[in-house]
């Protein structure tokens, strides 16, 4: 019997093509246009974004990316890459024809998926590369995704993966990662530092969540919630590395404009934790797959300048799972299933 051919299409965030500004200033627009991203009406999304974030933000963030940027490109996209090759070299046995998108930026989703279908696949896997499902990220590709198959003459049988933040082989690979990252610095404190979004988007995904509550401690398992997807993912950790619960905080970064976003806030509770007299601290970022700018430079020399500031003696915090061979083995497992 003929062994079926089966297209996996990963999805991440995105990157600017270049650190000129120019180029970020572009990609900006095309990510913060999207209205999964900013809910507010068009015209009210239009004015903000072209009037006030793009044009003013790109060059803030220009010495950012400048600094993180590597000789083949944006980290972000050169580990994508160097995990779906591994992927492909794992799946391949399986029939398996793995392919990268970026939701914004190049190589595009559409691009992408006519590859595929190019190579006479018989079904397809779409897996955005975000472990915890909220509308602006897992949502959004997904959305596109099925926009452009759905205008294609042969809707191929597809299977999308909106969550994988409580497989048991995800919070192993991240157990791995961490155990030996707190055995070496020996932490007083660990902060889990998740992406924020604003409290307006997940009050759209159930009024019954008590999410809605911004300062609430959300204890249910709802996984398209996702502030109750960050604490499943923070609990299962933290019970397969045998944690203390007064050995850890959560908190949410990356916040952008005026209007509320879920806290607490990852500064703020840095701050706290240094007049509490914590004086080694460590970092966790289960939201992000892939090492960024959000990684790289806001927790890695943003908030370890903040805690220093502050009197903490040693910041550290743990690199994503990005290409690790054992994720890597994790992640073929779960895609399997």
């Amino acid at each position: 019997m003929k062994k079926e051919k089966i297209g996996l299409l990963l999805i991440n965030l995105g990157t600017p093509a270049s650190t000129n500004v120019k180029d970020i200033r572009n990609y900006l627009k095309e990510f913060l246009m999207d209205p999964r991203v900013i809910n507010i009406p068009y015209w009210k999304r239009y004015l903000l974004v072209n009037g006030i974030i793009a044009p003013f933000r790109a060059p803030k963030v220009q010495k950012e990316y400048q600094k993180l940027w590597l000789p083949e490109g944006a980290p972000l996209k050169v580990i994508s890459e160097s995990l779906t090759n591994k992927l492909q070299r794992q799946l391949y046995s399986d029939g398996y024809i793995v392919r990268l998108a970026m939701r914004y930026g190049h190589p595009n989703i559409e691009s992408q998926l006519e590859e595929l279908k190019e190579q006479n696949i018989d079904k397809l896997i779409l897996l955005p590369l975000f472990p915890q499902y909220a509308s602006a990220t897992a949502g959004t590709a997904l959305e596109e995704a099925y926009r452009i198959i759905g205008k294609q003459k042969v809707v191929y049988n597809t299977r999308g993966i909106s969550y994988f933040h409580q497989h048991p082989l995800y919070i192993q690979s991240l157990k791995e990662k961490v155990d030996k990252d707190i055995n070496t610095h020996q932490p007083d404190h660990i902060l889990f530092s998740f992406h924020g979004l604003p409290v307006s988007q997940i009050e759209e995904i159930g009024k019954d969540c008590d999410c809605s509550n911004n300062t609430s401690v959300c204890d249910h398992d709802k996984p398209y919630c996702y502030k109750s997807a960050c604490y499943r993912t923070a609990k299962l950790l933290v019970e397969a590395l045998d944690i203390k619960p007064d050995k850890y905080s959560i908190a949410f970064q990356s916040r952008l404009g005026k209007t509320p976003w879920i806290e607490p806030y990852t500064e703020d509770q840095i701050t706290r934790l240094a007049k509490a007299g914590v004086k080694k601290l460590h970092v966790i970022a289960p939201s992000f797959v892939v090492d960024c700018l959000e990684t790289t430079i806001e927790i890695g020399e943003q908030y370890r300048d903040q805690f220093i500031a502050l009197g903490g003696s040693s910041f550290t915090w743990s690199e994503s799972l990005n290409d690790d061979t054992h994720w890597v083995e994790n992640l073929a497992h779960i895609i399997n299933e």
